[in-house]
């Protein structure tokens, strides 16, 4: 039975003894019974006031007994899992706790399994640091070899620039050798045609290639000056093919050799044309 259902059994058992007692009062006296009970329905009233202040009361404390009893049962229910959660925890801590005994007995169990692993890692380690330190040196001495073969390329490269440059030098001179050879073959052509009854003999010994400028001509004596000597090796007797550009124009033979210079006498049967100072002249065309 709830106190408000409580309160209501107390509040009709009083309103049923102040009746009786009323009752009795106006059986027992006889006297003025209507004013005593108007009497006493005001006091009744008064009480029944009273009662009802009493009863209000003590609802408001019931409500607020109630609150309190709510936020007792949800304080009891945060516990409740509070404690749920510590349950798991102890449970958890449990747990923990055993398999941190296991791992214990098997370290303890595995520990000299470790010491020898560790005595193998250690080796291990100064193995590789010393295969490291071979590493390095084969790394430098790569890298020094690098930079040599770097020297060498660079070397090898402004070898190849000489070499191109020499090449395209040779290749110049080569031809202006050719176009030399091309005006010597028209010099003789035009030697041939000019002196066809000429007969070249092949055993006859070939006098060094000179080449030779024609300085000064003495048409009277028949006579020329070439600008090479016993210095270019120049020999009495050797025989000047006397051209002009790309044209033949005579031929002189050596009578007199110097040092730088030497004097050669004109060949007038071989001499279509007449000589000049400034003429070149060539010991080689009779070899041809």
């Amino acid at each position: 039975m709830s106190i408000l259902s409580k309160v209501m059994v107390l509040i009709n058992l009083g309103l049923g003894i102040a009746f009786l007692a009323v009752s009795v009062v106006l059986f027992s006296q006889q006297q003025d019974w209507k004013g005593m009970y108007n009497r006493d329905v005001e006091q009744l009233n008064q009480s029944v006031k009273q009662v009802q202040q009493e009863v209000a009361k003590r609802n408001e404390t019931i409500r607020s007994q109630q609150d309190e009893v709510t936020q007792l049962q949800g304080k009891l229910a945060q516990k409740d899992k509070e404690v749920m959660e510590t349950l798991a925890k102890v449970e958890k801590a449990e747990r923990d706790a055993v398999e941190a005994k296991r791992l214990h007995d098997k370290l303890n169990g595995s520990y000299e399994q470790l010491a020898e692993n560790t005595k193998r890692i250690q080796a291990e380690a100064e193995s590789t640091r010393e295969r490291l330190d071979k590493v390095q040196t084969d790394l430098q001495a790569a890298l020094k070899d690098k930079t040599e073969a770097q020297a060498d390329v660079v070397k090898l490269n402004e070898q190849a620039g000489d070499l191109k440059l020499k090449i395209d030098t040779l290749s110049k001179a080569a031809d202006e050798q050719q176009k030399k050879i091309s005006d010597k073959d028209a010099v003789i052509a035009a030697y041939k045609k000019a002196v066809p009854s000429l007969v070249i003999d092949k055993g006859t010994v070939v006098p060094p290639a000179i080449e030779a400028k024609i300085e000064e001509v003495d048409p009277g004596a028949g006579i020329v000056v070439l600008s090479v000597g016993s210095e270019d090796k120049v020999e009495k007797g050797f025989t000047f093919f006397v051209y002009r550009d790309a044209s033949y124009v005579g031929q002189v033979e050596v009578d007199r050799v110097f040092a730088a210079k030497s004097a050669a006498r004109i060949n007038p049967e071989m001499t279509p044309s007449t000589i000049q100072p400034g003429d070149g002249a060539t010991t080689r065309l009779g070899a041809f």
